[in-house]
């Protein structure tokens, strides 16, 4: 049994109101629960990023600022989200992003944030050598894995599941 059999993966996808890491907020989280071969549970959520979500990523998600705009507070939220994350290996396609942006939001509430992370595009990359690209839905339509709301949290925190999946299958991590 290598260190992968033992550990749990957190899966995260974040939804946010812009493009810029520094300034933007999460309006939407979805987490996959994973022992690195199935799904054992998973969580979604719309956030009130308490500012406006710009056109264009209304424009990408669907998510508007009438969706969120009754919705709990992303610090009403963090204490649930901060115990599916515990003791677990989080997981997301471009894992900087997410985690920045979780760990940037968890600090604004006095909540400091840490652990392991594994990122799915890098370790695509290493496993699936010569895609033309390694964006979630070109990765998953080259595995066959479904993902049908692309650029909604759950959908895409599922997808990426299924590819942690199949990168496990073929590389083995040492934890």
């Amino acid at each position: 049994m290598n260190n992968i059999e033992k550990r749990l993966f957190v899966l995260v996808d974040v939804e946010t109101t812009g493009g810029k890491p520094i300034d933007t907020k999460i309006t939407e989280i979805g987490i996959v629960i994973s022992d690195g071969k199935q799904i054992l549970s998973e969580y979604q959520t719309l956030v009130n990023p308490e500012k406006r979500i710009d056109w264009y990523v209304t424009k990408l998600t669907n998510i508007t600022n009438e969706m969120v705009a009754n919705e709990p507070r992303f610090d009403d939220l963090a204490d649930t989200i901060q115990e599916l994350l515990k003791d677990k290996i989080f997981v997301a396609h471009n894992v900087d992003f997410d985690f920045g942006i979780l760990k940037r939001q968890f600090l604004e509430i006095g909540k400091p944030r840490d652990g392991k992370r594994l990122c799915t595009v890098k370790s695509a990359k290493k496993v699936f050598q010569g895609l033309s690209s390694y964006s979630l839905s070109n990765i998953a339509e080259y595995l066959e894995i479904p993902l049908m709301n692309a650029h909604r949290a759950l959908d895409d925190a599922r997808a990426t599941t299924h590819l942690l999946h199949k990168i496990l299958e073929q590389a083995d991590f040492d934890f």
